[in-house]
């Protein structure tokens, strides 16, 4: 199939440049790291934590780097390939619009994916072999979804550098968004609350669930509400946005939608 044949060439692109290495030893350097520091921290306050405790520790700083990795790996997957005018070459052999959109996403994701499992291995041993202990499920579970989440993201970056013709604009939108995500969208819902209950928009239950929703679709926010409910510290859902099959939904919607637009403006575009 013409979509794997673009997606080997990216994923051996990837290692002749070194890029999947140099990834490789970032999540290694990352999981092993929070795996030694669990552990000392433990040692500190006079005992092991708890076998889930690790676990819950990486989740947050899992889900600010993966968004980061994710966006960075696939920014220049189609948009770079225009401004070189390699674009030209690869679409002159036996390959559709479609079939590079895809085949970059596929690409770009297995390296992400790849890099992802290495790392997460790498933590498990390095926290077992420091005397550590963790919940094997739990941990698998959450490696699990942060793939989902890499992929998420990946699709947003390849989405965005397949329906934008300036790769400028391209890094200027990601940036922006890993800056919205990561930072700013609990400030807005915050502000929103706020502005929501000044003016008396409505009522309280009506405010709730109109924040409660913005706050959802943060796919960040998604990550966190399946990674409490695999790991069964989530409580009881409060509204239909907190619902572990919503965020499920808002995940797979982070998943699609972006490729999809992507896909469709670049199906459309002038090649120059």
């Amino acid at each position: 199939m013409s979509v794997i044949t673009v997606a080997k060439k990216d994923v051996q692109d990837a290692i002749r440049s070194w890029r999947l290495l140099g990834l490789v030893a970032a999540f290694v350097i990352f999981f092993t790291g929070m795996s030694a520091l669990f552990t000392k921290v433990g040692t500190f306050v006079g005992g092991q934590l708890g076998e889930a405790a690790f676990t819950a520790a990486i989740v947050s700083p899992i889900g600010f780097l993966l968004p980061v990795i994710g966006m960075f790996i696939g920014y220049r997957s189609v948009v770079g390939e225009r401004s070189t005018g390699s674009i030209k070459l690869l679409l002159s052999l036996p390959h559709t619009r479609s079939d590079v959109v895809l085949g970059k996403f596929i690409g770009r994701t297995a390296i992400v994916s790849v890099a992802t499992v290495i790392g997460a291995l790498a933590g498990g041993i390095t926290i077992v072999a420091l005397g550590g202990s963790m919940t094997p499920m739990h941990y698998i579970g959450v490696l699990l979804l942060a793939l989902v989440l890499g992929a998420a993201f990946v699709s947003v970056s390849v989405g965005l550098s397949s329906g934008v013709n300036s790769e400028s604009i391209v890094v200027a939108i990601g940036f922006g968004l890993i800056v919205l995500f990561n930072l700013l969208w609990s400030v807005f819902t915050f502000g929103l609350s706020i502005v929501l209950a000044r003016y008396d928009v409505g009522t309280q239950v009506l405010r709730e669930q109109v924040v409660g929703f913005i706050s959802a679709i943060n796919p960040k926010s998604a990550f966190s509400t399946l990674t409490s409910t695999v790991m069964g510290s989530g409580g009881t859902p409060t509204t239909v946005w907190s619902e572990w099959w919503f965020a499920g939904l808002v995940l797979l919607c982070w998943l699609v939608l972006p490729l999809a637009f992507g896909l469709w403006r670049f199906e459309s575009a002038e090649l120059s």
